[in-house]
């Protein structure tokens, strides 16, 4: 931030190592959560947003599994979306340069400001244009109560 120069394959073998990381980390979670969950009728499973990777582990161990998300809608931020789209596909160098400069803008703009959750939705307000105003104030009063 302080150059104001991006290292863009820097930044994609940093990630690149944290997907393979995440990947890891699933499939021992997975394995863990399989051998505690034989012990009892019904388990309960609270994760982040790597539960769909793990369900798909568990499925092929043959555990019954099934999803509930809370705190809907979460916009995932360009960090994040840079992280998905990797973990999906080869990424041009354009697409991870400019969601890199987005992270960097909301870093700089938002998360020093305020609270992550906070800087998110605040974000998620100003640059996602297709969520309708209404439905963003009715989330905003209903988490501050």
């Amino acid at each position: 931030m302080v150059t104001g120069k991006i290292e863009v394959d820097r930044w994609l073998r940093i990630i690149k190592d944290s997907i393979a990381y995440s990947r890891a980390a699933v499939e021992k979670e997975a394995e863990k959560i399989a051998d505690l969950s034989k012990s009892y009728e019904r388990s309960l499973c609270l994760s982040d947003f790597t539960a769909k990777r793990i369900k798909k582990k568990l499925e092929e161990q043959g555990v019954d599994f099934w999803i509930r998300y809370l705190g809907q809608p979460y916009h995932f931020t360009p960090l994040e979306i840079l992280k998905r789209i990797m973990a999906k596909r080869e990424i041009t160098r354009q697409e991870a340069e400019a969601l890199i400069k987005e992270h960097i803008r909301f870093i700089q703009e938002y998360v020093y400001r305020k609270p992550f959750p906070q800087a998110v939705d605040e974000w998620s307000r100003r640059k996602l244009y297709w969520i309708p105003r209404e439905r963003i104030e009715a989330d905003k009063s209903w988490k501050e109560h």
